[in-house]
């Protein structure tokens, strides 16, 4: 794909219908603020990672109408022919730059749900129109991103040295554009190398490979391919070892190195640990690059606050009977605190507005669980300015950079909480202050 063409019809036609309805009502230039969320840590695990941010940033920057999608847009119709969207406001789009001011939590952090990984303020109708893009970017990377960390925790020696985990999943992936995005988000994770040649020429990720097993079976023995494969590459080779007999591929390849790649994951690399296996390269393709056992990450984008008619953001709320559905309103900032050692204790989500007034931090999901936070303790607010009035105003870290925060965040995480099974639930609490607001705005909606 060019990379100066638009990306502004990457999205769902109910945001253009909706822009076309806020436009008409008056609203479109009312300034509005969203948030992306999840909602449950995926894979049953106790974080996630954030990744996806240098893509929807390039997305960002390629929202903009020109003539080839106003014409598009003017294809389409109603059920009796008409026009699907009126001349003014197709040159409402066409004459309107974007305008948003966004920030977001850096690639490679730990996050948890509720956190806003990215807000989004600004007119209505571009804040609403950037959804659909923003969730699929976001969303699927981090899903990898923390995959590839939990497998990357298992890839270790008894004395905790780690063993590389090679992403070799492109031939598995969910289209082109799935398999450079599932290998760039591995490799935040934590992955050593990608057998993806363009994901290593795009994002600068060190390729690695193995041979087919049509290799193996155009020499006369597989001992006979495997020398002519050393041969070759006498200075790095994985040998491909389950073309005809696993076992007697494996003593043929022993002498060379030692490999594992057959439908690995967390739990398959677990399992083989356990019973011995002396490995110390792991390829791991089909279930890293689709998030096999959760192939979605669930996350959220959600209206928090839109201009009144005083000009002023009034906090919006969305409902549900299940309160981990019930968004949180007013637009927010994530504080994290650290102990004297470093170790991540508790992250606070408060109003940007109020700021943050008490330490006493409260379940977002139950309200009677609270948390306190000791005064003095070091911390950090998360989202950073990523875009100023659709500019990027953020100097995107290289990959490696990314991977290495992911590594430095893992560090500090509390051990329950990495636990790949009944990990221990990390506190990321809502801000007293925050908490009333959404109390109150349930109440003034009618919940119960």
């Amino acid at each position: 794909m060019d990379d100066r063409s638009s990306l502004a019809l990457l999205t769902d036609l109910y945001q253009l219908t909706m822009a076309a309805g806020y436009h008409r009502a008056g609203l479109a230039e009312r300034r509005a603020c969203f948030h992306l969320t999840f909602r449950r840590a995926p894979f049953k695990g106790g974080y996630a990672i954030a990744a996806g941010l240098a893509d929807a940033l390039d997305y960002l920057r390629r929202v903009r109408f020109g003539s080839a999608e106003l014409d598009y847009l003017r294809t389409l119709s109603n059920a009796d022919g008409s026009p699907l969207f009126a001349e003014d406001f197709l040159g409402f789009l066409g004459a309107s730059e974007l305008r948003l001011d966004v920030d977001a939590i850096p690639e490679g952090t730990a996050v948890f749900a509720h956190e806003p990984l990215v807000r989004v303020e600004g007119p209505l109708w571009q804040a609403q129109l950037v959804e659909t893009a923003l969730l699929t970017i976001v969303n699927f990377q981090t899903l990898v991103a923390t995959k590839s960390s939990r497998v990357c925790a298992v890839a270790q020696t008894a004395d905790g040295k780690p063993e590389p985990v090679l992403e070799f999943g492109l031939r598995r992936a969910q289209g082109i554009d799935g398999g450079l995005a599932a290998s760039r988000a591995a490799y935040v994770g934590g992955c050593a190398g990608t057998s993806n040649v363009l994901a290593g020429m795009r994002y600068g990720i060190p390729v690695r490979g193995t041979h087919a097993h049509s290799w193996v079976m155009t020499f006369p023995t597989e001992r006979a391919a495997f020398d002519a494969y050393a041969a070759t590459f006498p200075k790095g080779c994985i040998f491909l070892v389950d073309t005809y007999d696993t076992l007697a591929g494996v003593r043929n390849a022993v002498a060379v190195g030692h490999v594992a790649s057959n439908d690995l994951d967390e739990q398959a690399m677990l399992e083989l640990k356990a019973a011995g296996a002396r490995i110390d390269t792991w390829g791991v393709g089909t279930k890293l690059v689709t998030a096999f056992d959760q192939p979605a990450l669930g996350g959220v984008y959600k209206l928090a606050a839109i201009e009144n008619d005083a000009g002023v953001l009034e906090p919006r709320i969305k409902l549900s009977e299940e309160p981990i559905k019930t968004s949180i309103p007013a637009a927010q900032q994530v504080r994290r605190f650290s102990d004297a050692s470093g170790r991540f204790v508790a992250d606070a989500i408060f109003d940007v507005e109020t700021g943050l007034n008490e330490l006493s931090l409260i379940d977002p999901n139950e309200p009677t669980r609270v948390h306190r936070i000791d005064d003095g303790l070091a911390h950090e607010d998360l989202l950073v300015p990523v875009m100023r009035c659709g500019q990027v105003v953020y100097d995107v870290p290289s990959l490696a950079s990314s991977r290495q925060r992911t590594r430095d965040q893992l560090a500090r995480l509390p051990e329950g909480v990495k636990k790949l099974r009944d990990a221990d639930r990390y506190f990321a609490g809502l801000e007293p202050d925050l908490h009333h607001l959404r109390e109150k705005l349930r109440v003034a909606h009618g919940a119960a």
